[in-house]
């Protein structure tokens, strides 16, 4: 929001903030023209990457936090006075008050200083790439309606970050950031759930400057290494981990054929598809007249034991029975030459 009252004006385009002040120039003698400037830095913290740069009297003076000095600017008032320490070394006139840099700037002017020229004065911040201040910005509503409920959701500051955002961002839908992290294993892709647009329950805004945790969940698991291999009675194939998660690879089907008493039977006690028997069904374990999968199980015999020894012992009894009438032939046989003898 403008505010016409102020000394300066301020604009803001690609990240930078540009401080222009309105005061009139007085003309003196010596062509020196004077123009003040207030300048402030808004938040309450600074971060490691951050860039700054001030511009007066046609000289620029930059400060990049690093890892070196980000003690000793540890806050914006530290990062303002550092400036004004530069500007007032330079020959200006530079004051901090809290978050606000004031700066008169004197330099010499070609010509003929006129009323409303204007000495301007930027403060650039930026980030180094895919650092932070890069950032995902959260919109929370003001409406009676959306008070402190999330309604809108960017990712055009992210950097070189991969953080996306659905399109749809309409009440009641999913308020869900995806972005893609690799820890040498291959790209993972992770989504965060920050609730829905413009309803309660999720990601809420509420005043003040502390964070209460009221609840913890992990959902999550350390990494694991692979322990062991599972069917399950309804075919899947599991791959268990040695930190406690197991994972499905694959579900072994069952088939059927319209006609299976015309399958062609092969070596091995196997059985081929034929044109007679019909195209192969593929079902889930009991469904669809499809038989059941007993995991962990070795097949028993498919035949009755008791009626195949029966079987066994009549067709003994049998050849027994049969050698005696072979044994009586010949005996009669012997009987009959002796006779004639």
């Amino acid at each position: 929001n403008s505010n016409t009252s102020l000394p300066v004006t301020a604009t803001a385009q690609g990240g930078v903030i540009t401080v222009t002040a309105k005061t009139a120039a007085t003309p003196t003698n010596t062509n020196t023209m004077t123009g003040t400037g207030t300048i402030t830095l808004g938040g309450s913290t600074v971060d490691v990457g951050d860039t700054y740069s001030v511009t007066a009297g046609g000289v620029t003076y930059s400060l990049t936090l690093d890892n070196a000095n980000i003690n000793t600017y540890s806050t914006p008032n530290a990062v303002l006075n550092y400036f004004a320490t530069q500007i007032n070394a330079a020959g200006g006139t530079a004051t901090v008050t809290g978050n606000a840099l004031a700066v008169t700037s004197d330099a010499t002017a070609t010509g003929t200083v006129n009323d409303a020229t204007k000495q301007q004065f930027t403060l650039d911040q930026s980030a180094v790439a895919g650092q932070t201040p890069a950032h995902i910005g959260l919109t929370f509503g003001k409406t009676p309606e959306t008070v402190g409920t999330l309604t809108n959701i960017s990712t055009a500051l992210v950097g070189t970050g991969t953080a996306v955002s659905a399109a749809n961002q309409s009440a009641g839908s999913d308020a869900n950031v995806t972005f893609t992290v690799d820890y040498g294993f291959g790209p993972q892709q992770i989504t965060l759930n920050l609730g829905k647009y413009q309803k309660p329950g999720g990601l809420t805004q509420y005043a003040g400057e502390e964070i209460n945790v009221t609840q913890l969940v992990q959902n999550g698991a350390p990494r694991g290494q692979f322990k062991d291999v599972v069917f399950g009675d309804n075919g899947t194939v599991l791959v268990n981990y040695d930190n406690g998660r197991s994972k499905m690879i694959a579900k072994v089907p069952i088939i059927t054929f319209n006609n299976p008493n015309a399958l062609q039977r092969e070596s091995g006690g196997v059985f081929v598809e034929s044109e007679e028997a019909g195209k192969p069904n593929f079902n889930d374990p009991e469904t669809n007249g499809a038989g059941a999968v007993v995991a962990n199980s070795v097949e028993s015999s498919n035949v009755d034991i008791a009626d195949e020894f029966t079987k066994m012992i009549v067709t003994q009894r049998s050849y027994s029975a049969n050698a005696k009438i072979v044994t009586t032939s010949d005996e009669m046989l012997q009987e009959v030459l002796g006779l004639k003898r």
